[in-house]
């Protein structure tokens, strides 16, 4: 099925749609690539770039290497500049960047072949660019097609939305997931590739992470600790799990995010985790997580992402910062336990 699609796993009604259109002749000169974080959409813009760009007779393998490598010159790829201070991207895509890129495709390509604009991510346009880029669309240059990678399409103009064609990329299932591993030498057992996609919520990149760096390991243990909630968890284990470096894993702290996000899940949905992430992780939920404490989860979700980032901002003691986490998680589960109980 993947075909010249490369290493793309999933996303099938996608990939129809664009091939549907090339093979048509009816190209449209801007797609909207939308979904999750960490699906495939970037990749997935980079492969119809190579379809597209390919020479007659041109082995897909060779145009993709080009094209992974920065060398193909028909692609113009926009994404957040590097701050050459701090060697780290900018917050925004600034106007001027798509001013060289309106410029740029202004020249005719030599040979009258296809061009293609990667904007990634178009949310990251500041107002001026994104103004600047509706003028592209609104009076796309000839033989040029845009692709705009989007997490969040409705921080985009409505009139930039207007003039793309759209494409819904989805989270990527258990087998999806234990494709995208296999495909890098890896062999999860069904289960350990349901937990993956579970905790990484569909996205490959995510999974990954906590596959190479034993985030799947250390989750079960958080769950393990806090399986007896409201009772407080053992405090030297909870020190313990924090000591492990974040090089050496995920940090606990952004896999205690994940815990009471999906907490959170469970009581708005009111149905029970699955599939599981982590053995107890289902019969946890069901105790704690009754369906009128979805709320209370959900701010406490929030309240651990501000946690995390105050911490990672002041470098503060990660021990320190788990045992506040562990306090704030057992007051939590006592409110909703309360909300359960009868009368």
């Amino acid at each position: 099925m993947n075909g010249d699609w490369g290493p793309l796993v999933g996303h099938e009604a996608a990939r129809e749609a664009f091939a549907k259109a090339r093979g048509a002749g009816r190209m449209p000169h801007a797609w909207l690539l939308t979904g999750p974080k960490g699906v495939g959409k970037a990749l997935f813009a980079r492969l119809a770039a190579a379809r597209l760009l390919g020479r007659p007779g041109e082995a897909p393998e060779a145009v993709r290497e080009r094209v992974r490598e920065g060398r193909e010159t028909r692609l113009r790829l926009l994404e957040r500049p590097l701050d050459e201070k701090t060697d780290k991207r900018k917050s925004v895509i600034p106007v001027d960047l798509v001013r060289a890129l309106k410029a740029d495709l202004a020249l005719s390509a030599p040979d009258g072949a296809w061009r293609v604009a990667l904007i990634d991510a178009a949310e990251d346009l500041n107002p001026a660019a994104a103004n600047a880029l509706l003028k592209l669309l609104e009076e796309p240059p000839p033989r040029v097609v845009f692709l705009l990678v989007s997490h969040a399409p409705g921080k985009l103009l409505p009139t930039i939305r207007s003039r793309c064609r759209r494409l819904e990329f989805q989270e990527l299932s258990a087998a999806g997931i234990a494709g995208i591993l296999a495909a890098r030498g890896e062999s999860p057992a069904p289960e350990e590739a349901a937990a993956l996609a579970a905790l990484a919520e569909g996205s490959a990149g995510a999974a990954l992470a906590l596959k190479a760096s034993g985030g799947l390991e250390l989750y079960a243990r958080l769950v393990e600790l806090l399986r007896f909630a409201p009772r407080p968890a053992d405090r030297s284990a909870l020190e313990a799990l924090a000591a492990r470096a974040p090089e050496d894993s995920v940090a606990p702290e952004e896999l205690w995010a994940l815990l009471l996000a999906r907490l959170a899940r469970a009581a708005a949905y009111g149905a029970p985790l699955r599939p599981e992430a982590a053995a107890g992780e289902s019969a946890l939920a069901a105790r704690i997580a009754p369906p009128a404490a979805g709320a209370l989860w959900a701010e406490a979700q929030a309240r651990q992402v501000a946690r995390a980032a105050e911490a990672k901002l002041l470098n503060l003691d990660r021990g320190l910062m788990l045992l506040d986490a562990a306090r704030d998680f057992e007051e939590t589960a006592a409110r909703a336990a309360r909300l359960h109980a009868p009368g």
